[in-house]
């Protein structure tokens, strides 16, 4: 608040003369100072495929251009995103990348995703735009190692001769898996 006091008026010939002591009180409005802009959010989305269909339970990173990882996600139903906030313009760098898992059974994909998001200033509220470099979304696939086979060859001697008849047994996790005879 500014505070003005009015004093000593000019008084023209023939009129009296009017002194006043009252106080004055005024606000001044810094318009631009009210204007408030919202912050917004934008969401990076990504799939996820094992041999082909939609995946469960693997995890995302989202790392910052500088390489510090900001964010951890995992994917449901074979989706999954990151959601930032902002509330400033600027462009602002990402990559997405799979976290491989431990499971030797398969093959994790090790592509890296970059993400640009530039942050406009609107009339209310910071606008977000999304580029997916060099792709039109994110997407890992992942393979399950095919199964090997084995062949086993043997032979069943009993007393140095050949003996025919026996039967044998491939057990894995206590599990009979395959049998033959010789």
């Amino acid at each position: 608040n500014k505070k003005g006091e009015v004093e000593n008026c000019y008084t023209p010939a023939g009129v009296t003369k009017y002194i006043s002591t009252n106080t004055i009180s005024f606000d001044i409005i810094n318009k631009e100072a009210e204007r408030v802009i919202n912050p917004t959010k934008a969401v990076i989305r990504g799939e996820k495929y094992l041999d082909g269909k939609p995946a469960d339970g693997f995890w995302f990173a989202l790392t910052d251009e500088f390489g510090s990882e900001i964010d951890r996600t995992q994917c449901v139903n074979g989706n999954f995103s990151f959601s930032l906030r902002f509330d400033s313009e600027g462009v602002y760098r990402y990559s997405v990348s799979e976290i491989p898992g431990n499971d030797e059974d398969i093959i994790y994909d090790n592509n890296e995703f970059d993400v640009i998001i530039k942050v406009t200033e609107g009339e209310t509220r910071y606008n977000a735009s999304i580029t997916y470099v060099g792709a039109s979304g994110i997407a890992f696939y992942n393979k399950t190692v095919p199964p090997t086979e084995y062949t086993f060859e043997g032979s069943k001697y009993l007393d140095g001769v050949p003996a025919e008849g026996f039967e044998f047994a491939i057990i894995e996790g206590g599990e009979v898996i395959s049998t033959a005879t010789s």
